[in-house]
């Protein structure tokens, strides 16, 4: 097993810093810690007393782990702060990542060697409110037994999606808030042609105030969406929704908001709802403050614009 390998900033003496460790049932913490100081420690649990550690100086620290760690997770709290770097995700047996670098608002990279992260089926919140501007290409390639990215890079800084991202996450069945408020202005072709369990896009791409391209075909794979509620809600820059974006997708049952508040949309294929009625599906706002927007498509009809 190869180490997972991180960087922390230390910034006054005698400051701590403690691992964030979560309890996974069945599944032991058992691992040694380089704390990057010339000092090591054995954890034998999440609440081992050995999980805190006092440095002597201020400084980078680079940390170490070797061993079995099931679930490592800021959630918002703790040191997230101290965080600057994942320098290597090696293979230390994670298995859940919810809410695991959640908060680390000075965390500016993550690596790209994944296979690390082969187990892990749960990336809720996991890099939201981190700092990074990247992606790293092949970050999920891996990843096939992943289930949710509910909310993994919002409110990020993220200005690009890398191409093939999720390929190889074919059991993935949640991506509400993937993105949401993030500052791509693009989608890649084939975002998720892989995802073909995908039945939660709600507020995917919400408030990515700088996106102005849906590429066609994006959903052709995601055959069981059932919620696409406010997926591209306050996307201010967008200015058109290209014909045959939902054509597969017809077991989805919610829409609501999901254009709203895109103030520069004028273009709209008139059969963009063609496969859906107001009785089994819900449009309610679904094109709120589109005020650009002469001709609202009819769901169940072509209208002519």
């Amino acid at each position: 097993m190869s180490d997972f390998i991180f960087t922390i900033e230390i910034s006054s003496r005698d400051q701590s810093f403690t691992l964030p460790l979560k309890e996974v049932v069945d599944n032991r913490h058992e691992f040694e810690v380089d704390w990057g100081d010339k000092s090591s420690s054995s954890i034998k649990s999440f609440d081992d007393e050995n999980v805190t550690h006092k440095y002597s100086d201020e400084g980078k620290y680079t940390i170490s782990i070797k061993g079995n760690c099931p679930w490592f997770s800021f959630n918002h709290e703790g040191d997230r702060t101290l965080l600057t770097s994942i320098d290597s995700w090696g293979d230390v047996g994670m298995v859940n990542l919810n809410g695991g670098f959640y908060g680390c608002t000075n965390l500016t990279s993550i690596a790209s060697d994944g296979e690390g992260l082969k187990n892990v089926t749960d990336f809720t919140l996991c890099f939201c409110k981190c700092s990074m501007s990247l992606i790293p290409v092949g970050l999920f390639d891996y990843c096939t037994k992943a289930t949710i990215f509910k909310g993994c890079f919002q409110l990020c800084s993220i200005t690009s999606i890398p191409r093939g991202l999720f390929n190889a996450c074919v059991e993935v069945v949640d991506f509400s808030s993937c993105f949401s408020y993030c500052k791509m202005n693009a989608i890649p072709v084939g975002l998720f042609d892989g995802c073909v369990k995908v039945t939660d896009f709600n507020s995917c791409f919400a408030q990515c105030d700088g996106l102005t391209i849906i590429p066609s075909g994006l959903f052709n794979g995601c055959t069981e969406v059932k919620d696409f509620t406010g997926i591209f809600c306050g996307c201010t820059e967008l200015k058109e929704v290209p014909s045959g974006l939902f054509d597969v997708t017809i077991k989805a049952t919610n829409f609501a908001v999901s254009f709203s508040n895109c103030e520069k949309l004028d273009t709209v294929a008139s059969t963009v709802f063609k496969n859906y009625t107001t009785d089994k599906t819900d449009f309610k706002n679904v094109f709120y403050k589109c005020d650009r927007l002469v001709v609202k498509p009819t769901p169940g009809t072509a209208i002519n614009p």
